[in-house]
């Protein structure tokens, strides 16, 4: 599992990790996993100090469309217009980690859920027995081996 920058000027720098899929025994054309990550920092405007949390966003895509997806990251919402007759429907969802769900609507519909932990493996484990994804090789935290900026 390799992480890399994802292209972006934005500070703290996205890294992602994408794969394509096995589908039974063939690699699929259509379908993959991605995975985004930015790492909690402090950015600095002029004389304030912003706090970004950190965000994890682990979708499994058809072509281009987000069939499931798990996103964590503090001060989302999400208005769920598509998914009528499922529990969230019509309402607001604040949760830090959610699920997103297709939905015979499409793309649009998400659902709170509640990890053992907020830690990145851990999330990534969660999605992994949501979906029945098994990782080919060891997990790789994506700040491994990476240096990061320090804010004296």
């Amino acid at each position: 599992m390799e992480w890399s920058d994802r292209a972006s000027i934005k500070k703290p720098q996205w890294l992602q990790f994408e794969s394509r899929m096995y589908i039974g025994s063939d690699i699929s054309d259509e379908v993959r996993f991605l995975a985004h990550f930015r790492p909690a920092a402090n950015v600095v405007k002029g004389a304030a100090i912003i706090e970004v949390p950190m965000a994890l966003y682990l979708s499994l895509l058809w072509q281009e469309h987000r069939v499931v997806a798990l996103d964590s990251c503090s001060g989302q919402r999400h208005v769920n217009k598509k998914g009528h007759g499922l529990p969230y429907f019509g309402q607001l969802v604040k949760a830090k980690t959610h699920l997103h769900i297709w939905t015979d609507a499409g793309e649009g519909y998400v659902e709170p859920i509640v990890c053992k932990s907020e830690e990145v493996e851990e999330l990534f484990k969660e999605f992994s027995r949501q979906v029945n994804l098994w990782l080919n090789g060891r997990f790789a935290h994506p700040l491994e081996n990476k240096q990061l900026d320090l804010l004296i």
